[in-house]
């Protein structure tokens, strides 16, 4: 029996967007990490991908797979890079170490090759968002007063 560590579970609100083309993985993803507590965006393509994070703002964390028609991972996570600091998981079948070793070094703080163990992505999520949870993430809109808001997206 494994006890619970209350510094493992999802902090309130904490974002997550799931870009992945199979329909399948953006499924199982989204109700699983809803039911872990975060609040989940999916997209299906690079270009949606940013078009939430324009409309919604800079989530906490993204899940995010290269392999996709429109506009690959790599691309994909350097117009996110551009926006702010996010901490990105490549989601990849890719699983050569060149690859590897060019989105652990330009982009993401981790690599999982599919097919994936859930409760192994679920602890790597985690992780990444107590140690992203210290930093600063900005609110998408502020309300400075009844005349002035501003939108960080």
């Amino acid at each position: 029996m494994t006890i619970p560590n209350p510094q493992t579970h999802a902090v309130e609100g904490q974002r997550i967007l799931v870009v992945d083309d199979a329909p399948d993985t953006r499924l199982i993803l989204n109700l699983r990490l809803q039911r872990e507590g975060y609040v989940v965006f999916t997209a299906e393509s690079g270009r949606e991908a940013l078009d939430i994070v324009a409309h919604e703002g800079l989530p906490h964390l993204v899940l995010l797979d290269i392999m996709m028609p429109d506009m690959d991972g790599f691309a994909v996570a350097a117009h996110l890079r551009q926006m702010g600091d996010i901490p990105i998981i490549f989601l990849s079948a890719l699983s050569d170490v060149e690859t590897k070793v060019e989105g652990l070094t330009l982009y993401a703080e981790d690599y999982i090759t599919k097919p994936f163990a859930l409760a192994e992505l679920l602890a790597r999520v985690r992780r990444i968002l107590l140690r992203a949870s210290s930093s600063y993430v900005q609110e998408p809109e502020i309300t400075i007063d009844e005349h002035l808001r501003v939108n960080f997206a």
